[in-house]
């Protein structure tokens, strides 16, 4: 179980899962974001930047509150 605050000797690779999820979900975020800005440039429309900005501040927040509960 990838929970917080766990004691044994394989700590250090849940860990490492973890902040590979993470790197991994901040990467998909921030491509994403970048899509959407290249999109509302090319196309002079605004929805998908405001989509892909609420999409990302909401999963931002989910994470948080995911972490502090698990913590």
């Amino acid at each position: 179980m990838l929970t917080f605050g766990g004691t044994g000797a394989h700590d250090w690779q849940t860990t490492l899962l973890r902040f590979s999820i993470l790197l991994a979900a901040i990467g998909s975020s921030v491509a994403a974001w970048g899509t959407a800005v290249s999109i509302a440039y090319v196309h002079r429309v605004t929805w998908p930047f405001i989509l892909m900005t609420t999409l990302v501040a909401a999963a931002g927040l989910t994470f948080g509150v995911v972490c502090y509960r698990l913590s």
